[in-house]
């Protein structure tokens, strides 16, 4: 019996996806928990409820994109925003992670963060809340929205709107709002004048 190679084997495979599933849950649980650590770090007790959503922010919405991007998205647009979230997701990940790290460092070194530090953080968060509500919008209605722009039916090569040089059309001649001058043509009179 001939041996089968290692990417055919059925145990292979299986071991192969459980290492796969084993990687991706302690890198979430990882990231995750230290960007957990960040947001208990800004938010109060009272404002608990804010930890988890911000974890739902980063790596929540990191694998809720790839699972849009699997099985959602069926459009050119919906695969580019899904595709572009994914991304902007895991960066937003690791720097929340990062800063949980830092905080975690900072409060066992006895060190205190400066505003402008702080106000990096917080500019982070917000960008990244900013960028979610134009990626959603997009996914929603991005599609709607460009068959809208389209349906006008004049195309911008015969607006006002087109600036592109080479595609103006000039008539041969521009006529001049002034009218031409007629040459005055005199004609003999009639009655005598008094030099005559």
């Amino acid at each position: 019996m001939q041996n089968q190679p290692a990417s055919d084997s059925g145990i292979g495979r299986f071991f192969a996806g459980a290492g796969k599933v084993i990687i991706a849950l302690t890198v979430l649980a990882f990231l995750g928990l230290h960007t957990l650590n960040f947001f208990a770090w800004t938010f109060p007790d009272e404002q608990a409820i804010y930890r988890p959503l911000g974890f739902g922010l980063t790596g929540g919405a990191f694998i809720a994109y790839i699972l849009i991007f699997k099985f959602m998205a069926k459009t050119d647009l919906q695969k580019f925003v899904s595709m572009s979230m994914i991304l902007i997701c895991g960066i937003g990940e690791l720097a929340a992670a990062g800063f949980g790290m830092q905080v975690e460092a900072y409060t066992n070194a006895g060190i205190a963060f400066t505003k402008e530090e702080i106000d990096i953080m917080i500019w982070a968060i917000r960008i990244l809340g900013g960028v979610h509500a134009v990626a959603l919008v997009l996914d929603f209605i991005g599609d709607d929205i460009g068959a809208a722009w389209k349906s006008k039916g004049t195309p911008i090569s015969e607006t006002v709107f087109d600036r592109r040089v080479e595609s103006r059309t000039y008539p041969a001649q521009v006529p001049s709002p002034i009218p031409p001058t007629v040459p005055q043509v005199t004609t003999p009179s009639p009655f005598p004048t008094p030099s005559e």
